[in-house]
């Protein structure tokens, strides 16, 4: 800067202005570009920022200097001081905050058209907007979320299924393909909702399912979507899809499973077309008993807290010793990449290894 007198504008306020540090390529593109860029949280959230694709954690870093933010007015050699801080705003990459939308969304599941009344009329529902501006998530890892979650859009407003209602449809499905000697390599959209229609129809003459969630439905249980007219499009059946819904809805119903009796009724429940295997249930269950025999119980990682040390608090008040492939599961949306993983061990948790097998122990108090 040249060298000239440096004045307050009238009416200086301090710390008017933050300075945001942009870290990366892609931050300083978002930015600079038309992209949409968002600060999300309810009143008592840590706020996050989102760009469309990512979620950042915002927080204020202390500098030990004042920063004046200054320009040149008036004449060149003054410099009129517009403000000045003392700290900036440090954006870091996060997972985003998706548990919101088993919250927001659970009262209204869609569990047959004859519920359909009591929901529109007692229970909130939540558009497509509602949610990109409630939960703390991008654009992108939004829709993401919602398609692994099997969320369909009804009459303007998303829904999750009803567990039980889901697995209704799933047996039609696979009961009646059966009956009709249809090859689940071969099944068409059009002979899926036939299969699932037909036997509702003529049973229950009240129950009408639109084709929406009908094709909704068949979409929870697909490798790639597909369009409710997508009539003649061939179908790919997602067995670990299937099989982990299976054994959710098994696991979730209230009762104390010896595990080769979960496994052989798991099994039945693929009508020996899908072949569950145990991993199938990664990050939903627990183990425990001893060698005599051996208990398996529900535990689904989405009822845990989305703070790491929170996390680990809740995960040794269930066991005092993890292996790594018991805990790994339960650590795998907080950290994606197997380094990440590897530094929360670090910080939370005490390692030991026993023949050959690492254990943890926790840190947390």
């Amino acid at each position: 800067m040249a060298s000239g007198k440096l004045v307050y504008k009238d009416k200086f306020e301090k710390n008017s202005y933050s300075l945001i540090e942009l870290g990366s390529d892609e931050l300083v593109d978002a930015f600079e570009s038309s992209t949409k860029i968002a600060i999300k949280g309810l009143a008592n959230d840590e706020a996050v920022l989102c760009t469309e694709s990512k979620t950042f954690i915002i927080r204020q870093v202390n500098t030990s200097n004042t920063v004046l933010l200054v320009n040149t007015e008036s004449t060149p050699d003054q410099h009129v001081i517009h403000g000045a801080t003392t700290s900036t705003i440090e954006l870091v990459p996060c997972t985003p905050r998706l548990n919101r939308i088993d919250t927001l969304l659970k009262e209204s599941s869609y569990s047959g058209s004859e519920n359909e009344p009591d929901i529109i009329k007692n229970k909130t529902l939540y558009s497509y907007h509602d949610l990109l501006s409630i939960i703390q998530a991008s654009e992108n890892q939004l829709l993401d979320a919602l398609e692994a979650k099997a969320a369909f859009q009804l009459d303007g407003y998303y829904r999750l299924f009803d567990r039980n209602y889901l697995h209704h449809l799933f047996d039609l499905l696979v009961t009646n393909a059966t009956v009709h000697s249809y090859d689940f390599a071969q099944m068409t959209l059009a002979q899926a909702k036939l299969c699932i229609t037909e036997e509702m129809n003529a049973v229950d003459q009240e129950e009408t399912v639109p084709d929406q969630v009908v094709v909704a439905s068949i979409n929870a249980f697909v490798t790639h979507r597909v369009d409710v007219n997508d009539d003649d499009t061939r179908l790919t059946f997602d067995d670990a899809k299937i099989c982990r819904f299976l054994g959710e809805w098994l696991l979730s119903n209230p009762r104390a499973w010896e595990l080769n009796d979960f496994l052989a009724v798991w099994q039945k429940l693929g009508h020996d077309v899908f072949k569950p295997k145990l991993q199938h249930l990664d990050g939903l269950y627990l183990l425990h008993g001893d060698q005599m025999e051996t208990f398996i119980r529900y535990f689904p990682v989405a009822d845990l807290p989305t703070d790491p040390r929170r996390r680990f608090a809740s995960l040794f008040a269930e066991k005092f010793l993890w292996t790594g492939e018991e805990i790994e599961p339960f650590l795998m949306d907080l950290a994606p990449l197997s380094k990440e993983r590897e530094h929360l061990l670090l910080k939370f948790t005490r390692a030991s290894k026993r023949e050959n097998t690492m254990y943890y122990t926790s840190k947390v108090k």
